[in-house]
């Protein structure tokens, strides 16, 4: 797509009609949700973090609760789902439910190949992580009731997110968990599409908020695509003014910020998180001298940082 087209259909978002931007009625990828999972507990391993972690919250779930179903049959007791718009498809909850459990059951590697080659954080191998699911459980040898997980799922499917197992909350905000009432809160290519607008900066109220749901020692697992959608090379988008950012981006929900990696990491230490961990995928993208000022500026490896794998601690 052109830069005019691009500028075009972000002022068109400025006169917004119709309904919301809604991923809804789109197909499930079940295969997709699995892996998502294992690779961010694969992450949690290779940086020595052992659970348990009981309790799981997920940011922007998307259109189902796959990685939430996963974090129960790995061992957890309970997950939410917290997102900003209606994206759960409710009705296919039970065939997500089936699929995992078939997957689950016989092991299965995590998923790769074309359909998956941009999906991170990186693996270097891709068979089933046993002992990563040993290390988000811990302690904890109990197995999961698969009939309570069956009737909590039913019921999520209803659209009745009563259920202390698992449920949804759309939208959210500060105030929808307790203080400290979760052990692990993960997302998966969400956050680079937070706005860090002044003075409110839904960004860093993002990161502020998760870690008041943590209990101290709590962990934060976030995966951050820092490249533009559908165009490469992968920082495009910084090759802009700012002036063609305000207008490319205008109001449109799931678009990136253009950010980079420094912007997350100072956001995070200034929400009260220690940082653990830092996996990055590195790509030269664009020629240095292409880039608008304020991304030329930036070190070598915030400049090359095409994504991100970031594991933080609440201090």
């Amino acid at each position: 797509m052109s830069r005019l087209k691009l500028i075009a259909a972000g002022v068109k978002s400025l006169f917004p009609v119709g309904p919301r931007y809604s991923m809804a009625d789109q197909p499930v990828d079940v295969a997709y949700g699995y892996g998502v999972w294992l690779r961010h507990l694969a992450g949690l391993q290779k940086a020595g973090i052992s659970g348990p972690f009981d309790r799981v919250a997920e940011l922007g779930p998307g259109n189902s609760v796959a990685v939430g179903i996963c974090a129960l049959l790995s061992g957890a007791t309970s997950y939410v789902g917290l997102d900003v718009l209606p994206h759960l498809s409710f009705s296919r909850a039970t065939y997500v439910l089936d699929e995992l459990l078939e997957l689950f059951s016989r092991s299965a590697s995590i998923p790769s190949g074309e359909s998956y080659a941009g999906v991170y954080p990186p693996v270097v191998d891709y068979t089933f992580p046993e002992a990563a699911i040993e290390a988000f459980r811990g302690n904890r040898r109990d197995s999961m009731d698969e009939s309570a997980l069956r009737s909590a799922v039913l019921k999520l499917e209803t659209g009745d997110s009563s259920s202390q197992m698992i449920r949804s909350i759309c939208p959210w905000d500060q105030h929808s968990l307790p203080k400290g009432s979760v052990d692990l809160v993960l997302s998966q290519a969400v956050l680079q599409e937070i706005p860090p607008k002044s003075p409110e900066n839904p960004l860093l109220a993002a990161f502020c908020a998760t870690a008041n749901f943590l209990r101290t020692g709590g962990i934060a697992s976030h995966q951050i695509d820092l490249g533009f959608y559908g165009r490469g090379p992968w920082n495009i988008h910084w090759t802009w003014s700012d002036l063609e950012w305000r207008l490319i981006r205008g109001r449109r929900d799931n678009y990136v910020n253009r950010e980079p990696l420094g912007t997350y990491l100072a956001l995070a230490k200034q929400a009260g998180f220690e940082i653990v961990r830092v996996e990055v995928v590195n790509d030269p993208g664009v020629p240095i001298s292409s880039l608008s000022p304020r991304f030329r500026g930036l070190p070598e490896s915030e400049r090359t940082a095409r994504a991100a794998h970031l594991i933080l601690r609440k201090r």
